[in-house]
């Protein structure tokens, strides 16, 4: 699995501004996967969540510029 940061060298307050905006998504939604389009195990995972019918938050990282401090 990759690193949650990913492997740019990143400030204090970038990583604390990350850290705090996923404590947030995670307080907010009782499922979240952070995923890339490309991953076969993101892709599996929301398969299993689907079918077992959980109600779950997707954030695909490559596709959200927004998420670039990940």
């Amino acid at each position: 699995m990759g690193s949650v940061v990913g492997t740019n060298k990143k400030s204090k307050e970038e990583l604390q501004m990350a850290l705090n905006k996923a404590k947030e998504i995670v307080s907010s939604h009782p499922v979240v996967v952070f995923s890339k389009t490309y991953c076969g195990y993101c892709e599996r995972v929301k398969q299993l969540l689907t079918q077992v019918g959980a109600s779950y938050k997707v954030f695909e990282l490559d596709e959200e510029s927004t998420y670039v401090i990940f």
